[in-house]
């Protein structure tokens, strides 16, 4: 799914819970504002089964132990 087709069917399911529910907060019955986020724990992990912490470390020049600190958040890279 493509970033901006996942944040419509996101405002569209929000819009339709607000519409739903008699007790939704004020804030959903307006147009929310929507900021997407990722953090590297978030991005570490995803990309968990797909690229190993050593091909990571090959790609990015971030030893290994350091790439595993950010995945478990124990350590926060700089931005």
């Amino acid at each position: 799914m493509l970033p901006a087709e996942g944040k419509e069917n996101l405002m569209e399911g929000v819009a339709l819970c607000a519409k739903r529910n008699k007790q939704a907060p004020a804030g959903l019955k307006t147009k929310p504002q929507v900021i997407f986020k990722f953090d590297a724990e978030s991005i570490l992990n995803y990309y968990k089964g797909i690229f190993t912490n050593a091909a990571l470390d090959q790609i990015t020049g971030i030893n290994q132990r350091q790439i595993q600190y950010y995945a478990a958040r124990s350590k926060h890279p700089r931005p």
